[in-house]
C-alpha cells in the first residue's frame, strides 16, 4: 500500500510540473479520488490480457498497479495506475503497414505498440492507433492523469488531465487540459485549456466547430 501511495503521489507531481503554466492543482483535484476509489480497491483485482490469432502476443508492465483493467494487442505499461481502465489495441497498425499523411507514403518497420508511462488512468478508454505522424509505430500516454469514463481514441497524450466524460479524437495533446464532458477533435494541441463542456472540432484552415453546452445542462 506504501508503494501505492508513492506512485500516486509521484505521478501527480509529475503532472502538475507540466500543468504549472496553468492555475491548477492536480492533487487537490484529484482529493476526491482517493474517496471514490480507496487504494486498497487496487489490489483487489485481476488484470486481464486479451489474445487472439489476429493481433500479436506482447505485454510487459513494471511497477505498475493494474487492477481489473483489460488489455489487446501490443501494450507496454511502466510507473504507472490503471483502475478498470480498456486498454484496446485492435486497430493497432502492423509492421509492413503503408501510411499515407499528406501525399507521402512511408512503410512501418515494427508493429505498433501503446505505451503507457507515468500515468494514472481510471476507467478509461484507451482506443484505436495513432494518428501522428511523427510516431506512426508508437502510441504514447505519459505524464497524465484522466478520471472516469474519459476517452483517449488515436491520440497521442503527454502531461495532461482528462476530466469525467472528456474525450480526445484523434488530437495529439501536449500539456492541456480537458474539462467534464469535453470533447476535441483538433488535430495537435499545445499548452490549451478546453473548458467543461465544450466541443471542438477543426481540420486546419478548412473547417471549424466549436460549441460549449449550458452549465445548466452540464448540472443536470
Amino acid at each position: 500500500m506504501n508503494q501505492l501511495e508513492k506512485l500516486f503521489d509521484r505521478n501527480i507531481g509529475r503532472l502538475n510540473i507540466s500543468l504549472q503554466g496553468f492555475n491548477f492543482d492536480a492533487a487537490g483535484y484529484l482529493k476526491y479520488l482517493q474517496d471514490y476509489i480507496p487504494l486498497r480497491q487496487l489490489i483487489k483485482f485481476y488484470a486481464f490480457y486479451g489474445v487472439t490469432s489476429h493481433h500479436p502476443f506482447h505485454f510487459h508492465f513494471s511497477r505498475s498497479n493494474l487492477a481489473g483493467s483489460y488489455f489487446l494487442g501490443r501494450c507496454s505499461v511502466d510507473n504507472t495506475i490503471l483502475y478498470k481502465s480498456d486498454i484496446r489495441g485492435d486497430e493497432l497498425k502492423s509492421k509492413g503497414d503503408t501510411i499515407n499523411h499528406q501525399g507521402v507514403h512511408f512503410t512501418l518497420d515494427l508493429d505498433e505498440e501503446i505505451r503507457i508511462q507515468d500515468c494514472i488512468l481510471v476507467k478509461t478508454l484507451v482506443h484505436n492507433c495513432s494518428h501522428d505522424p511523427a510516431s506512426p509505430e508508437l502510441f504514447l500516454i505519459k505524464n497524465s492523469v484522466s478520471t472516469p469514463y474519459a476517452n483517449i481514441h488515436g491520440s497521442s497524450v503527454e502531461g495532461c488531465f482528462l476530466g469525467p466524460f472528456a474525450t480526445a479524437d484523434l488530437t495529439s495533446l501536449h500539456g492541456c487540459i480537458l474539462g467534464t464532458y469535453a470533447y476535441v477533435q483538433a488535430g495537435e494541441l499545445w499548452q490549451q485549456q478546453v473548458e467543461n463542456g465544450c466541443v471542438w472540432i477543426r481540420n486546419d484552415d478548412v473547417f471549424e466547430f466549436s460549441y460549449r453546452f449550458p452549465q445548466k445542462v452540464l448540472d443536470k
